[in-house]
């Protein structure tokens, strides 16, 4: 009996201690270099462009790569508008980032997409991250956050892809796709 008492206090106080850490959603992501533009075929090409008239301004554009096609048809259509080669300071450029992840390859689109959100910036002093990512049966909403609050920024305007690996699995049902930008106070 005093087993079975100690066992059951040491699951509560392991919940207990589980509930205090965030839980990693199970996602790899990453930031990379996009340059800074207020082009209007960004929120055009974007899965959410019905979104992005919000009043608010809170929602982000977001793409969608199924395929290597996609990938690849995306970076010649953005071409001019977007920088897809170029790094800031220490964050690497979009094709850096994916051939880092191996998200630049065939191979690893026959059992994920890939999904880029884009966030504009009046700072390249500021830093951006998912904050979170939400998946029901057929949608799909990334949460994306300021990560530092620098006492003294940049005056260059700048642009960051945040990048999510997510399982086809996972998505099969989904049609709708958002990206919000959050404000969480640390």
């Amino acid at each position: 009996m005093k087993k079975l008492i100690a066992l059951i206090l040491a699951s509560i106080c392991l919940v207990t201690l589980a509930s205090c850490f965030p839980v990693d959603p199970g996602y790899a992501t990453t930031v990379a270099y996009a340059g800074w533009s207020d082009d209007p075929a960004i929120a055009d090409g974007a899965l959410n462009k019905g979104q992005l008239t919000n009043e608010n301004g809170d929602h982000l554009p977001i793409f969608r790569f199924d395929t290597f096609d996609d990938l690849n048809q995306f970076k010649t259509k953005y071409e001019n508008v977007l920088s897809f080669d170029q790094g800031y300071n220490s964050t690497l450029s979009f094709n850096a980032a994916l051939k880092k992840a191996q998200w630049d390859r065939e191979g690893f689109f026959a059992d994920h997409s890939l999904l880029a959100v884009y966030v504009p910036a009046n700072s390249g002093s500021l830093r951006f991250a998912v904050h979170d990512i939400e998946v029901t049966y057929e949608s799909v909403c990334v949460s994306v956050e300021q990560i530092n609050q620098p006492g003294v920024v940049s005056d260059d305007m700048a642009g960051w892809f945040v990048l999510v690996e997510i399982a086809d699995e996972e998505i099969r049902n989904c049609y709708t796709f958002d990206a919000i930008f959050v404000n969480s106070e640390k």
